[in-house]
């Protein structure tokens, strides 16, 4: 026997140890095309099984509602949802406009509502444990939001007491102890983790230039996500009017192990109806080079068409870019959006 064979026999035989590297086996997609690309590599993929990942953005960006449509994605290709809602923004009324179903019935909706990381850690290791006792293999996704709202034991106490203390770092290594064992748990399962994060505009205007450093966001709590999406909202001017008349989001790739970080693009995302899977594709088709524009008319191929007719060619365009899925996506933002929080 070498001792390669002797070691392999020997690991295959610990628990935890595992002896391949597989990439994940499925994606959750995010419900459209342009954020799964930016944050997987694959206008098709999304989350990947196993692994954790972050929608990070500042106060009122969106990332609830981009985490209901997320959801709502994730139950159309069948997985089941656990919600950890530590900020009471995803109520059922809300998530329901969106066309989340919250119904409990075969495990397609699950809420619990948790104040603090201790109890958000009870309930996450519960429900893995539960899911391993049972040998179940639906898909399912997690979502935790948000990170912020959730208090350590000892704020909990502070503010039973009546007193206003901090609580020493606390917090952010409670949270990091939190997600470093989620990070391992969920590896060899078909579940998946996706949570929200508050940031705050770096206030180094020299290094908030960087795109990367913009915000921040410590590089401790990066460590356990293999995805993370930095979304911010901008304001848009009638071209005619000047008036400002509505919100896209405009999405940056800060970490992926997928893809290339660092892409970005605008996505529409309206209230009334959900995000749209198509949102953004037109942008970035133009970017790579698949239509151009002139004026108020695309050209693709022999086709000509205005914006408002993109839907009779989206179809076309997705499978276009699929083609060319290994190019970087890098949308410029127009001179006449701004962002809400500048």
């Amino acid at each position: 026997m070498s001792f390669l064979t002797e070691f392999e026999k020997d690991t295959k035989k610990m628990e935890g140890v595992s002896t391949g590297a597989p990439g994940p086996k499925f994606w959750i997609s995010t419900g459209n095309y342009i954020l799964n690309k930016i944050i997987s590599g694959k206008y098709k993929g999304g989350i990947g099984q196993g692994k954790l990942a972050m929608l990070a953005g500042p106060s009122s960006a969106g990332k609830s509602f981009v985490t209901a449509n997320i959801m709502r994605a994730a139950q159309q290709m069948g997985c089941g949802i656990l919600v950890l809602d530590s900020e009471n923004a995803l109520d059922d009324a809300f998530v329901e406009a969106v066309g989340v179903d919250t119904t409990p019935e075969d495990g397609a909706y699950t809420y619990r509502g948790v104040t603090t990381i201790t109890q958000a850690v009870k309930t996450i290791s519960s429900f893995l444990k539960a899911y391993r006792n049972h040998n179940m293999d639906r898909p399912y996704l997690i979502v935790v939001d948000s990170l912020d709202a959730m208090m350590t034991e000892s704020m909990l106490k502070n503010y039973s007491d009546g007193d206003v203390k901090g609580d020493q770092g606390q917090h952010a290594k409670q949270l990091k102890a939190m997600l470093s064992p989620f990070m391992h748990d969920i590896k060899d399962i078909n579940v998946a983790i996706l949570c929200t994060k508050q940031v705050y505009k770096n206030q180094d205007g020299i290094a908030a230039k960087n795109p990367v450093n913009e915000y921040l966001l410590t590089e401790a709590l990066k460590y356990p996500f293999s995805q993370i999406a930095l979304i911010t909202r901008l304001m848009l001017r009638d071209d005619v009017t000047r008036d400002y008349e509505g919100i896209k989001l405009k999405v940056f790739g800060l970490k992926t192990r997928f893809t290339k970080p660092f892409q970005q693009a605008k996505i529409d995302v309206p209230y009334d109806t959900g995000m749209d899977p198509f949102a953004g594709l037109l942008e970035v088709a133009e970017a790579v080079g698949i239509v151009s524009r002139a004026g108020s008319w695309y050209t693709l191929g022999d086709k000509k068409f205005q914006r408002k007719n993109f839907e009779e060619y989206q179809e076309d365009v997705l499978t276009l870019l699929i083609e060319k899925e290994s190019e970087v996506i890098n949308v410029k933002m127009d001179e006449e959006e701004i962002s809400v929080d500048d």
